[in-house]
């Protein structure tokens, strides 16, 4: 009898411990989805994209933090750890031998002047053109966010921000298809339709849209061609009710 109390004593201790086991291996422990880019393939993407000296790296769980000291001044470049993309490239220092001798500085990438462009402020580049000016070379960028566009000027060599405008994008309205009005039409007069022309009264475009019902009679529905708003319903004067 106490045998075999031991023995089941022994066996519920073995299940507790597998128990525990597989909690520690499938619960505690976190699973990891997706492989991150070690610092040494982070560094040797950096070099191959930006010239100069990486003076320090660090990692803050998915985004590394990288130094760079290039002649034209020290770089923060943060870079997504996932799939190595460049989320931010902003400079952090001027170099005073640059300010002396910018003549003879190397010319940055489109992709080093997108970075930080980016960086100044959110949205999508939609244009980047590369200008030349008594020896300065600029590129100016126009930044689409929503209702917001931006155009930003910078140095080519150096990288400063010469200049920032933003302005709001106003959309500008749709007019209303052929289509669409002898739909509206149709609602206000039943009858077939004989003729439709968009004529501007007043600076302002109205679709005039002409129907014969079915008893023979003549009606020109008039619409805002902007709005869909019938502005008036005109019987044929030679025609009675």
């Amino acid at each position: 009898m106490k045998k075999r109390l031991m023995l089941s004593l022994a066996g519920g201790i073995c299940v507790v411990l597998f128990i525990l086991f597989i909690i520690q291996q499938f619960v505690l422990k976190p699973v990891s989805t997706t492989e991150l880019l070690s610092e040494q393939e982070v560094r040797e993407m950096i070099v191959s994209k930006y010239s100069g000296n990486i003076t320090e790296v660090q990692r803050n769980e998915d985004l590394f933090k990288i130094e760079l000291d290039r002649p034209s001044g020290l770089y923060e470049i943060r870079v997504d750890a996932k799939n190595g993309e460049i989320v931010s490239l902003k400079r952090m220092k001027e170099n005073e031998a640059d300010n002396r001798d910018i003549i003879s500085q190397k010319e940055m990438s489109e992709e080093e002047i997108e970075g930080i462009v980016l960086s100044s402020v959110s949205g999508t580049v939609e244009t980047l053109k590369r200008q030349e000016e008594n020896k300065s070379i600029t590129y100016t960028a126009i930044v689409k966010e929503e209702n917001q566009r931006t155009t930003i000027k910078v140095d080519a060599k150096s990288g400063k921000i010469l200049s920032k405008v933003m302005n709001e994008v106003i959309e500008p309205s749709k007019r209303l298809t052929e289509q669409q009005a002898t739909d509206i039409a149709s609602k206000q007069v039943k009858g077939e339709i004989e003729d439709i022309e968009l004529e501007n009264i007043n600076n302002t475009a109205y679709y005039l849209v002409e129907i014969e019902t079915d008893d023979e009679r003549e009606a020109t529905i008039q619409i805002h061609a902007i709005t869909g708003e019938v502005k008036s319903v005109t019987w044929d004067e030679n025609e009675t009710d």
